[in-house]
């Protein structure tokens, strides 16, 4: 679960930039020198400012060893020397991105580049995203918790009840704000849409 995990909050990072007017967001490939494409976790490009980021998105920077931070340092700065070619072939009026790390667990030394969190990140996107990207966070974690925990046994075949999240009025508060659980709360038609904003 915690493999996939980073990639569905990339996922979801990245509807929430499409869905603001004047922002386009995607994992791409960005063509090497030679054969080959760099494929950034993310490019984000706010054509209204003419600013695009380029960066990497890793659940907990911290973790990673110090080759894996020297990789993502060097793919960041190959993509940046590429990115003019890249942005003027898709039409985009941007010449020099911003590179980062978006770490969604926490900030750690170990970049050259700036490295965001998921409540630092609201000084680069518009609050909607980084409110859609911090509630699915938090949907995803009780709903996977609930389900591991639902499932845990001891060797003795008995179960683990005390790896059940903990539901305080705290947190049944915080559930009642976030979207994703009031889309989880709704009845309606299959083929409904539901517009958030």
């Amino acid at each position: 679960v915690k493999k996939r995990h980073g990639p569905l909050i990339e996922d979801a990072l990245i509807a929430a930039i499409n869905g603001v007017q004047g922002w386009v967001a995607e994992k791409s490939k960005v063509p090497r020198l030679g054969k080959g494409y760099y494929k950034p976790d993310c490019i984000a490009v706010n054509q209204s400012t003419k600013t695009a980021y380029v960066f990497e998105c890793k659940r907990n920077y911290g973790s990673l060893d110090a080759p894996a931070k020297r990789e993502a340092d060097e793919r960041l700065d190959e993509i940046g020397v590429l990115f003019p070619a890249y942005a003027a072939s898709r039409g985009w009026p941007v010449m020099t991105p911003s590179l980062f790390i978006l770490s969604f667990y926490g900030t750690a030394p170990g970049s050259k580049h700036p490295v965001y969190d998921r409540n630092s990140a609201s000084a680069l996107f518009p609050s909607c995203v980084v409110r859609f990207t911090r509630d699915f966070i938090s949907y995803t974690e009780e709903v996977v918790g609930t389900w591991a925990a639902e499932r845990a046994y001891n060797g003795d075949g008995s179960k683990h009840p005390e790896l059940l999240p903990v539901r305080t009025a705290e947190t049944e508060v915080r559930k009642r704000g976030n979207i994703f659980y009031q889309l989880d709360q709704m009845e309606c038609d299959a083929d409904a849409t539901v517009e958030i904003g």
